[in-house]
């Protein structure tokens, strides 16, 4: 009995393997390529997160070339696109360590098209805005905030490339998992401890309402909430087959966030994660996040709808 329960199970597996196979076949032959990045969408994101997965078994010097190659091109295309707020995510931290070497670089000329010229330093910022250089926030707010001002082109004057030469001011915020449960635990500590510091009121008798604890993480000085989140992984071909998992991104801020997972593998190889055992195809390098991938996210944000109810 236990055989024949094990030969229809394998079967029923076979079965499964051969419809998924069918299906990643048509959809690879009936391949529609997304838009360009500077077409007209109907929207995009306001404020667009991305989640960097990286692989442990791939060596940390060759994960964290790979991850700072990806963060260039999301900011360049962000600021291509007019995107206000970009949030960058790895649960380890690496893109924190690396918040100086990122902001010399985006501050950096443009080197690809001559007429751009971004300032090799920031100018200054009026005394009640955010500064320019990384920024540290303390306890509540565990994240790292870089603010980019406007660029200019040199043919800034001229009509016909002024739209296209400039870009607009975007503030960059890059965290990690401790600004996860750790941040919401410090906000209402911080909370309590104000409440407490100001008021006669006993712990049993104080109440943290959800916006007060929401005003602090979402507020000011805290994290906005992303309306888009592309969750990457930098090995695609050992999470094609595992459900969607945020890796410990701030759950507060994800209420209404449309996501989208890439699980993007070499069309021409996927076919081998349904029949290979993994260690037969597992890639070795990290794969960065391109340009092709970054414009099926937004055409697929761009199609989507969104009903936040009453």
């Amino acid at each position: 009995m236990a055989v024949l329960a094990f030969l229809f199970l394998r079967l029923i597996h076979t079965l499964y393997s051969i419809a998924v196979f069918a299906s990643s076949c048509w959809k690879r032959f009936n391949f529609i390529p997304p838009l360009p990045l500077p077409a007209t969408r109907r929207r995009i994101p306001k404020h667009l997160a991305v989640i960097f997965v990286p692989d442990h078994d791939i060596h940390p010097d060759i994960t964290h070339t790979c991850l700072l190659e990806s963060v260039y091109r999301t900011i360049d295309w962000c600021r291509e696109l007019g995107i206000e707020k970009v949030t960058l995510y790895d649960s380890e931290g690496l893109l924190q360590a690396s918040a100086t070497t990122i902001h010399h670089h985006i501050a950096q000329p443009c080197e690809t098209t001559v007429e751009h010229e971004y300032p090799p330093t920031p100018p200054l910022s009026e005394p009640d805005s955010r500064p320019v250089s990384p920024e540290h926030i303390p306890e509540v707010n565990p994240y790292t905030v870089i603010s980019l001002p406007r660029g200019e082109s040199k043919a800034g004057r001229r009509r016909h490339t002024a739209a296209r030469n400039s870009h607009g001011p975007m503030t960059l915020y890059l965290i990690s998992s401790s600004s996860s449960k750790q941040a919401i635990a410090a906000a209402a500590r911080s909370i309590c401890k104000l409440e407490f510091s100001h008021s006669k009121v006993s712990a049993d008798k104080f109440k943290l309402s959800v916006s007060e604890l929401g005003q602090r993480l979402e507020g000011k000085d805290g994290l906005p909430p992303p309306d888009f989140m592309i969750v990457h992984p930098m090995s695609p071909s050992k999470y094609n087959r595992t459900p969607l998992e945020l890796h410990g991104f701030p759950p507060w801020q994800t209420r209404l966030t449309e996501i989208y997972h890439n699980r993007h593998i070499k069309r021409h190889a996927a076919w081998m994660t349904w029949v290979l055992p993994q260690r037969f195809y597992s890639a070795r390098w990290p794969v960065p996040l391109t340009e092709m991938e970054f414009r099926e996210a937004l055409d697929e944000f761009a199609g989507a709808e969104m009903r936040f109810g009453k």
